[in-house]
């Protein structure tokens, strides 16, 4: 009996300096799409082969002052990085599940500041962009009906001015139901959203701008792109916002 109740007593001390959080299992590395370090070059380190061109951005210091390790984007002169990627979705036209994640250093937060864009200009078809609208994050992504086809757009926001000429992690995540904004590990703005994908129209990424058009460019540095096609938990994001210098 003594020895019955030693043993619960030990399973309930133990629980108490086991926290969940020590069980979870941090995945950065699953299901990327595209995964851009950009140092010193324009590849996609996911395996995947997305690798893209630049027009007009040229190579900066990262927040840990390594040289030509960040992207540095001006609002003069159509400034972009573009890539024609795979498809983020086995299923046509359709994004099940979706997370973008960068480092970012905003020198100007009036107006629209493009990170990311996805935009085809054929069909004038866009899939999401992610941006700063005025100094705040925001997400937007094309919707569909039920059969399938483009139906409108729906959007999240935050409520966090981020500061200009310091650097944030942002990251936006979308699953079917669910959109969420992040800044520096943090969430800071959550929607339910109809439980449908995001509408995919074979476009290109471009990133801190969209060279399509005549605004919107990003100014400042971007660095550490990841796309991936699943919604992070949020301890992954914060295990990202955790690696600045990679």
């Amino acid at each position: 009996m003594k020895s019955h109740i030693c043993l619960l007593v030990c399973i309930f001390v133990l629980g108490l300096f086991v926290s969940p959080v020590a069980t979870r299992s941090i995945d950065i590395t699953n299901d990327l799409a595209a995964y851009y370090p950009l140092n010193g070059s324009t590849e996609d380190q996911s395996g995947n082969s997305n690798h893209a061109d630049l027009v007009g951005p040229v190579w900066g210091m990262n927040m840990c002052a390594r040289p030509d390790s960040a992207l540095q984007f001006y609002t003069q002169g159509h400034s972009y990085m573009i890539a024609a990627t795979k498809p983020l979705s086995p299923i046509p036209g359709e994004i099940e599940a979706l997370t973008l994640a960068a480092w970012i250093f905003p020198t100007r937060l009036d107006d629209t500041r493009i990170i990311v864009d996805k935009f085809n200009p054929t069909s004038q078809d866009r899939e999401f962009r992610f941006a700063l609208q005025d100094g705040q994050l925001r997400f937007i992504w094309a919707t569909v009906d039920r059969d399938g086809a483009h139906d409108g757009f729906d959007i999240i926001e935050g409520n966090k001015t981020l500061e200009p000429g310091q650097w944030h992690h942002v990251a936006a995540s979308y699953q079917r139901g669910k959109a969420r904004l992040f800044v520096n590990g943090k969430e800071i703005a959550s929607k339910a959203t109809e439980d449908w994908p995001i509408y995919e129209a074979n476009a290109k990424l471009q990133v801190g701008g969209n060279g399509y058009g005549l605004d919107g460019f990003f100014n400042g540095k971007i660095d550490e792109l990841r796309i991936y096609t699943r919604a992070l938990e949020k301890y992954d994001i914060q295990a990202l916002a955790a690696r600045p210098c990679q």
